[in-house]
């Protein structure tokens, strides 16, 4: 098991966001959870991350090997796309040749072969979305968190990432939580897929 949420709940303010939800996430078994935009999808990552806590219920997340693919892709704009991703690697014993060549080969995975040393102001909002991706994947995560990962991609590009992507993590084995609002955008090899509401998760498959 590498994520348990047990009667989670979670307010602003008062405001009861959502309740009840139970969830159990194993290695190697990819979540998908739907929903319309204010209805806690990405607050559930957010607790899933360790940046929030909930407000009642138990969040139990045995692994400290995080990866998180934020809506927008929160890039450092004074290193390149290359050293953005190597930054990550260093914190788990890297050397920074080893960073920069494990980063290189996570943005050829990417389609982004060519572009190491551009930094994000010269690249597209996909482009930016794709090196974020990359960041995220490159630390070997046992658990990974998507938060609308394919927004400012095209449709034929959405498609290429989605297929590059479940390559890589089916190689990690990691466990994901892939949140969306759209059942077409889920990872092709997604087990089981849920509508969060303010009542809990609901079996949406």
């Amino acid at each position: 098991m590498v994520l348990q949420f047990k009667n989670l709940e979670k307010s602003y303010g008062g405001r009861l966001l959502f309740e009840g939800v139970n969830l159990t996430l194993s290695p190697d078994e990819i979540v998908g959870v739907l929903g319309p935009s204010g209805k806690g999808k990405s607050t559930l990552l957010k607790i899933a991350a360790g940046l929030e806590k909930p407000t009642g219920g138990m969040a139990r997340i045995d692994t400290r090997r995080i990866g998180y693919v934020f809506q927008e892709p929160r890039l450092m704009p004074w290193y390149s796309a290359l050293d953005n991703i190597a930054l990550a690697l260093l914190p788990l014993g890297y050397s920074s040749s080893s960073a920069r060549q494990r980063a290189g080969r996570f943005l050829e995975e990417m389609g982004l072969g060519g572009f190491e040393s551009h930094f994000p102001e010269t690249l597209s909002g996909g482009m930016k979305q794709r090196v974020s991706i990359c960041r995220a994947m490159a630390i070997s995560p046992k658990l990974m968190l998507l938060d609308e990962p394919f927004i400012g991609l095209d449709p034929d590009l959405r498609a290429d990432v989605r297929r590059r992507m479940q390559k890589i993590l089916a190689q990690s084995r990691a466990a994901v939580i892939h949140v969306t609002h759209d059942k077409d955008e889920l990872l092709p090899n997604t087990s089981r897929i849920y509508t969060l509401t303010g009542r809990g998760l609901i079996n949406a498959t």
